[in-house]
């Protein structure tokens, strides 16, 4: 059992700045500003895609709250988790992933390459976003999905089950995708 009074992690003094910018009479307007922090481990960590090792430096934070000091959860490389997003139970965002706004990644969820998990969306229980895929809204993605390629979850769209989605996929409104060895590619809309 972990103890609870040992970090798992600093900040190494590595700053970045995200800007989302808008336009507002033709001009654009910084909308909001995140402060990133580069993280280092302080400890091993079992996180079960890959080992953590003590001195590893790691990917980008806003703030400890959107990585808890206990558990097993980590951001590698040059992912980048800020605003409200939390990650919890297990998960690993790395590569050049990005999740913020009020995004949920738990339940040892894998977000790797370039893809984006934002609004109010949930990744978990060993789903998979990866490529350039995008899961956003109040999307819930669960149960050993894999979201890949350019496919765009969002809306209220639910996928649960064991479903590959692959290519340049669209699955937004109030659908619900669910099943057993699934896969779909290609050009593809679903509302």
């Amino acid at each position: 059992m972990e103890r609870a009074d040992i970090r798992k992690y600093c900040f190494t003094g590595e700053t970045r700045v995200i800007e989302k910018t808008i336009s507002f009479n033709g001009e654009n307007v910084v909308a909001e500003r995140h402060t990133l922090h580069r993280i280092k481990a302080l400890r091993d960590i079992d996180n079960p895609h890959r080992k953590i090792f003590a001195g590893e430096v790691g990917g980008w934070i806003e703030s400890e709250d959107n990585l808890p000091q206990t558990g097993r959860s980590w951001v590698a490389n040059n992912a980048q988790v800020y605003g409200d997003a939390k990650l919890s139970n297990r998960t690993l965002v790395c590569d050049s992933a990005e999740v913020f706004g009020k995004a949920t990644i738990k339940d040892r969820a894998y977000i790797s390459e370039n893809a984006r998990v934002y609004g109010g969306a949930t990744i978990s229980e060993n789903a998979k976003a990866r490529g350039r895929a995008e899961v956003s809204g109040l999307a819930v993605v669960t149960g050993h999905a894999i979201i890949d390629g350019r496919t765009h979850v969002y809306g209220n769209a639910h996928i649960y089950g064991i479903i590959t989605l692959n290519g340049k996929i669209e699955i937004f409104g109030k659908t619900v995708l669910f099943g057993n060895n699934i896969a779909i590619k290609g050009d593809i809309f679903i509302f």
